[in-house]
This record gives structure tokens, sequence and C-alpha cells, in this order.
């Protein structure tokens, strides 16, 4: 009776250390980590896949990389709290009830999901309410048809102004920032090295570019038109 229940207990261990894909074969390992991430359960589909042979990990590496980045941008996506929720939505709605606020996570119009046992709320889930919640329908209505109407009458009146010597119809000031990275040398010209742009590490300027400050004047802006 004694070995039986040793040998019921060490049973239980290998299950425990081993999931349940590994005892036939490796081949379903993609469809019990997306049941798992649909779940929330992020941490054991990540262990899981850890898990797999080393084979199966580097011929699945882009897939692998693909759900671990998905499951990290969720993370950082749903990082309110509910407790946090609720207080910003009764900072802008004090007579919202508790009743209410689950039948809004009911609908949906808070988004909210439970990751790794624990819930948490859309980070924007207060704010896209007032967009979602069927209560704030009409309201939202009439705002979109008051944006529209103010749309639609500073493009009339563009189209009415005769254009000026820039082509310009309607002129609005706006604060433009621009830096130049340049150089000077001894022959009077200025070296302008174009600035790496931020994207993939193949980037990269083609070529440098010298020339005389005076060899491309500025353009003549005809006075704005008010």
């Amino acid at each position: 009776m004694a070995k039986i229940s040793k040998f019921f207990v060490l049973v239980v261990f290998l299950s425990a250390c081993f999931p349940t894909w590994a005892a036939g074969s490796v081949d379903n390992w993609r469809s019990e980590v997306d049941r798992l991430m649909e779940q929330g359960e992020f941490a054991q589909a990540s262990k899981l896949m850890k898990r797999l042979p080393k084979k199966v990990r580097n011929a699945e590496a882009v897939t692998i990389d693909s759900l671990n980045q998905i499951m990290e941008r969720i993370r950082k996506d749903f990082t309110l709290s509910p407790e946090a929720g609720v207080k910003a939505i009764r900072e802008k709605m004090p007579e919202a009830s508790d009743a209410q606020i689950a039948n809004w996570k009911a609908e949906k119009a808070i988004e909210w999901m439970n990751i790794d046992g624990q819930e948490w709320w859309f980070r924007k889930a207060v704010r896209n309410l007032w967009l979602l919640g069927k209560e704030f329908a009409v309201t939202n209505a009439q705002e979109n048809d008051e944006e529209s109407k103010n749309l639609r009458k500073y493009v009339v009146e563009a189209l009415r102004t005769t254009p000026d010597a820039n082509g310009v119809r309607n002129w609005h000031h706006a604060n433009i920032t621009f830096t130049l990275a340049a150089t000077h040398h001894r022959q009077g010209t200025r070296s302008i090295q174009p600035r790496t742009p931020r994207c993939e590490s193949r980037c990269h300027p083609r070529r440098r570019n010298t020339a005389r400050v005076d060899a491309y004047p500025l353009p003549k802006f005809a006075p704005a038109q008010h």
C-alpha cells in the first residue's frame, strides 16, 4: 500500500512538472498558448514556450517572439486598476453606482481583462467610456454634429477667400521648430549633415553635403493678409 501511495505521489509530481501537451507531441503548443492568452494566463503561456524543446524554439523563434511581444503590449495597455478606474469615473460622474459600473463592464463599455488572475482596465478605459456607453450616445451625437458644423464653416470660409501672393487662402499662426547640424569651414562654406532618422539600424545618411551658405537664398514671402 505504501508503494502504491509513493507511486501515486510521483505521478502527480510529474504531471505538475510537465504540461499536458508534452505527453504526446509538441505540435499543438500553439493552440495551447492561444488558449492561455485568451484566458489571460500570460505567465503560463510564456512559461510553456520557454519549456519547448530547443529545436522547436529555434524553428518557431519569430512566432514565439511575436506572441511574447503581444502579451507585453497588452500588459502595457491594461495598467489601470479597478479602484483607480472607479475613482476616475466618479470624479466625472459622482452619481455612478456600483451596479451601473458593473453593467458597463458587462457591455464592454469599460474595457477590461484578467491578466494572470488579476483584473486590469485599459489605460484609457474611463475616457473611452463616454464614447462607448449607450447612455452617452445622444450627447456624443450632438457634440459630433457641432464639431462637423464648425469644420464645415471653416472649410467654406477658406474656399471663399481669395488666395494671396503665396497661394494661401486662410493664414493661421503656428510655432515651427527645426534644427540644422552645421560646421563652419575656413573657405566660407558650411557643411550640412542630415540628421539620422529614427528607424531601423540599417538606415544611414548616404552622403555629406557641403555648400555655400549664400548659394541657396531663402524664399521671399509676401506679407500675410489678415
